[in-house]
């Protein structure tokens, strides 16, 4: 959860930014995936561990960790962050990085979604993929384009765009 000062705090934020601009939709991303090595202790068991017991890097160049999203604590943990989130009234919704379409994330999105309602945003960065499996539980994509060199890329980048627009 929050404390109270730190939800007046981004209510006020919220008042300020949205006095610049009313159409504003504010989103916080929850972390999931991986984190930074100060978001748990080493020994922990929400880091995502390999067959010997070492924590697994999130991404080469940031320093993060990953996380296990395969537990059902911690997939339960995500889900109450969101609706902690939500719940403000500071955001319209959340959003999930590093998404993709796979049994543990679907588990994830269906509690996240559970917890924060139809009503609250949830975007999703599937990059140029489509999620056929969690497209039910998600508002949108963040589309995050970084093959776009080739003319097949666009074709994939736009086919996705397609896709999602439709479902």
């Amino acid at each position: 959860g929050f404390t109270e000062r730190s939800i007046q705090q981004g209510l006020q934020r919220r008042r300020d930014l949205m006095n610049r601009n009313a159409n504003l939709v504010l989103l916080f991303e929850i972390r999931y995936r991986d984190a930074h090595k100060s978001y748990l202790p080493d020994e922990h068991k929400w880091w995502r561990r390999d067959g010997k017991g070492k924590i697994i890097p999130g991404w080469e160049e940031g320093g993060y960790l990953q996380l296990d999203i395969s537990n059902p604590q911690f997939r339960e943990q995500v889900a109450v962050q969101a609706q902690a989130a939500v719940q403000s009234g500071v955001v319209d919704g959340i959003m999930l990085d590093w998404w993709d379409d796979d049994p543990d994330r679907l588990a994830l999105v269906k509690s996240i979604r559970q917890h924060i309602g139809d009503k609250s945003l949830l975007l999703a960065n599937a990059n140029d993929r489509t999620t056929p499996n969690t497209a039910p539980f998600i508002n949108g994509y963040f589309m995050e384009c970084y093959r776009s060199r080739t003319i097949e890329d666009w074709k994939r980048i736009a086919d996705t765009l397609a896709w999602a627009e439709k479902n």
